[in-house]
């Protein structure tokens, strides 16, 4: 394709709209600044250096090619999201990652909570995408049970029991709209992760791991790689769980 390449396995393209796809050209594709492109393999080499990031690396790109495009917005049906940061989208013969104007608003800033320098966002973000590609899991009884998700009728919802755990997830549903409307997508992560990790004990990395078990299987796997502390705080079952089937070890 016009405007690509490839880095460390995957293709790299510019946004790209198939003539009969009508409602793409409303996410703006992009062609990718030599900055952004610099971004973006700067955290794909940032997840092949971790331990096991080699491996799931290339567990990802099997058997199905994956492309990262080039977009200024997201996309949910037929509505624009223009908050949207990045999105997996599963296609007949290859995987596509699409990245987003807000996706490289994040610059360098990076993750307090794990470890001396932290993960940088974009690469956490970018890693939960591609694990959506190895998602065979978040449907499955064992997983919903070993992270804490209960069936409410036909749904699925993660359980709360605690007073702590209720409160965090109303000032969760409370503020993260505000800090949305606000643009302030910084301190939204930021207040994801802090509300997630002051539970005790802790039982998820981030509160978006609380949007379904799809959110929660990403989020999860792409801690347990990049933050050197999430298998020591995270439940035993969890790590475990990970381990089974994405081989990423458990470290106590």
């Amino acid at each position: 394709p016009q405007g690509s390449e490839t880095y460390a396995g995957f293709l790299i393209t510019d946004g790209y709209c198939a003539p009969a796809n009508l409602l793409c050209g409303s996410q703006l594709p992009k062609s990718w600044s030599k900055d952004d492109l610099s971004k973006l393999k700067q955290s794909i080499d940032e997840i092949q250096v971790r331990p096991s990031g080699e491996v799931i690396m290339r567990r990802i790109q099997t058997p199905r090619r994956v492309v990262i495009r080039r977009f200024t917005q997201g996309r949910r049906g037929v509505t624009v999201e223009p908050a949207m940061v990045a999105s997996f989208r599963r296609r007949p013969d290859l995987d596509v990652i699409e990245l987003y104007d807000r996706f490289f608003r994040y610059g360098d800033s990076r993750d307090v909570q794990s470890g001396r320098r932290g993960y940088r966002f974009q690469t956490q973000i970018l890693l939960h995408e591609l694990l959506h590609a190895l998602d065979e899991h978040s449907g499955q009884e064992e997983f919903h049970k070993a992270v804490g998700f209960v069936r409410a009728g036909s749904r699925v919802r993660f359980g709360v029991s605690t007073p702590a755990e209720v409160a965090a997830l109303s000032q969760w549903e409370a503020v993260i709209p505000r800090l949305e409307r606000a643009e302030s997508y910084l301190e939204q992560r930021r207040l994801n992760r802090r509300l997630a990790m002051n539970q005790r004990p802790i039982r998820i990395p981030t509160m978006d791991c609380i949007r379904g078990p799809a959110e929660a299987f990403a989020e999860i796997g792409s801690h347990l790689i990049l933050d050197d502390n999430a298998s020591k705080y995270l439940p035993h079952q969890v790590t475990q769980y990970f381990s089974k089937e994405l081989d990423i070890p458990a470290k106590r």
